[in-house]
């Protein structure tokens, strides 16, 4: 089954008690928040938010980390409520070592690529995380142009993971909404990160957004 994980940048902040109350009705599967250094990439945002809604909600939590130094940030995304960590192939200087810190807070590692990055790159590393998060915009600011030649590199990461006979689960991020969702799917995404296009400013209720992704995947994956 596809999941649904709402980018929470993308909230209305100013109320996100009942933000999380809609989503959760919606029966989303997990929740994602960003955390940007302004160095990584050029935003910042810290783990302020999801703090603030652990207290809410019994949601499983992912924190995607665009920042330098990854090692940083681990048991600091754990005491704010994560439940799993992704960090970028591009920013750690030791992959293994960032999975043990992680795993040693009690949260469950995940990989990131850019969108520039080869799949190559996370061949020797997929036993050793449960997720790989496949970027189909730029890091950093929601709004952007899907990249389409990112559906080969999701289709690539499948492959991969098949050929060694793992469970790891390919999550897409960037764009993901009503023109981009079939193909997505299509190319094997496991998880979906839906923001501003995809679910918040999508014009209708969420419970009805998040029904009708669910029900593409639910045909596209018969």
């Amino acid at each position: 089954m596809v999941k649904v994980a709402p980018a929470m940048m993308c909230a209305d902040l100013a109320n996100l008690e009942r933000e999380v109350r809609e989503l959760e009705a919606a029966h989303v599967d997990q929740l994602h928040f960003d955390v940007m250094d302004g160095h990584f990439v050029r935003n910042i945002m810290g783990p302020d938010t999801m703090a603030a809604v652990r207290g809410i909600t019994g949601l499983p939590f992912e924190v995607h980390l665009m920042v330098t130094c990854p090692d940083d940030y681990t048991e600091l995304c754990a005491r704010a409520g994560a439940d799993i960590i992704s960090f970028h192939a591009e920013a750690s200087t030791s992959a293994y070592r960032t999975i043990k810190l992680i795993r040693k807070v009690g949260c469950q590692p995940g990989l990131v690529i850019n969108p520039s990055t080869p799949p190559c790159a996370v061949r020797y590393i997929l036993e050793d995380v449960v997720t790989i998060t496949v970027m189909t915009v730029d890091p950093g600011f929601a709004g952007q142009e899907f990249i389409p030649r990112m559906l080969d590199k999701i289709e690539e990461v499948k492959a991969l993971i098949a050929d060694q006979g793992l469970n790891c689960l390919i999550q897409v991020d960037g764009a993901v909404n009503k023109r981009t969702l079939a193909q997505v799917i299509r190319a094997g995404a496991d998880i979906l990160v839906v923001g501003a296009s995809g679910l918040f400013r999508a014009g209708q209720a969420y419970s009805t957004t998040v029904e009708e992704i669910k029900s593409l995947a639910r045909s596209l994956r018969l």
